[in-house]
């Protein structure tokens, strides 16, 4: 669903651009004069209304809820300065609460057949900046993105949520991270952002007392983690067993010759000549026991853990 939306956005905007004519000014364009520039709302085109009958028999209170949200968004900023404001609505399938199942190849999917009887559906504001040309005029803002965005979205949680393991599920509903959180409203709704330092912000709304998701138990977080621990060190173990080792013999030339370039660097002084091959033989190990000595350290650590 988002790359669709991604490239057909993409799409609309692009074939829009060709539409744009340059904004003369007066005399050299300057960051002064973009500053000065009233901007407009500009209106997309809706994504989802070619979907089943389900979702369009949904689609006008939903997207006269996002009606409502952008006019709060009209009423905020009436008047863009130096950007277009473009914006559309979007509904479609919802998978919110889905559960899923492994394939063939242990990967995991959505039970398609089972999917909620609600949409999911979203508002989108894109904000576009007028930039100067080479000369006196300046291009309008349709056709630069800025990369600054609101989105409100409803019956999702993805954007709130996540990594995870792909692997991990409970009672075939997927575990993922919560997104880390920045502070909490006055109304008890708390603000993330998914990347410390970025500029994203997320805000899960939902009823109060009533989470959209099920916290993982202290118990359930340690069984996985045991269970994702003995995976790792058996993987660990098997990797070591696979280790590649030369025979015996091609290891013992390979040791005399290095102990005649010894006799052959240092045969003029013998104290040197000893200090070289006692420090030589002193760590010298066959492949065999490197393999052999790694394999008892994982299984030491493994015992540990």
């Amino acid at each position: 669903m988002k790359k669709q939306i991604i490239i057909f956005l993409f799409l609309v905007i692009h074939c829009s651009s060709w539409s744009q004519k340059p904004i003369p000014t007066d005399g050299p364009c300057t960051d002064a004069m973009i500053q000065k520039v009233k901007g407009k709302w500009v209106k997309s085109y809706d994504l989802g209304e070619s979907n089943s009958a389900k979702y369009k028999d949904q689609q006008p209170e939903a997207y006269k809820r996002l009606d409502t949200i952008h006019n709060m968004m009209v009423k905020i900023y009436p008047q863009p300065i130096g950007i277009d404001a473009v914006w559309h609505r979007a509904i479609g399938i919802s998978y919110f609460g889905t559960k899923r199942k492994y394939n063939g190849d242990k990967v995991s999917s959505f039970e398609y057949l089972n999917l909620p009887h609600f949409s999911k559906y979203y508002y989108n504001c894109l904000f576009f900046a007028y930039y100067c040309g080479n000369g006196n005029f300046m291009w309008p803002g349709h056709t630069n993105e800025t990369g600054t965005m609101i989105t409100v979205t409803a019956n999702e949680i993805s954007g709130s949520m996540s990594g995870g393991d792909d692997r991990w599920m409970i009672n075939g509903m997927p575990v993922e991270l919560r997104s880390p959180v920045l502070k909490t409203t006055s109304d008890g709704f708390e603000i993330q952002h998914p990347e410390p330092g970025s500029n994203s912000r997320y805000i899960l709304i939902h009823r109060k007392g009533v989470l959209p998701y099920i916290p993982v138990t202290r118990k359930q977080y340690l069984d996985k983690c045991l269970v994702y621990t003995t995976e790792l060190y058996d993987k660990m173990i098997e990797a070591a067993k696979q280790m590649p080792v030369r025979s015996l013999e091609e290891q013992e030339k390979e040791k005399k010759a290095q102990l005649a370039q010894y006799e052959k660097d240092f045969g003029k002084n013998p104290q040197q000549l000893k200090s070289a091959v006692d420090y030589y033989l002193s760590g010298y190990q066959t492949d065999q026991q490197r393999r052999d000595e790694l394999l008892e350290k994982i299984k030491k650590t493994k015992r540990k853990s």
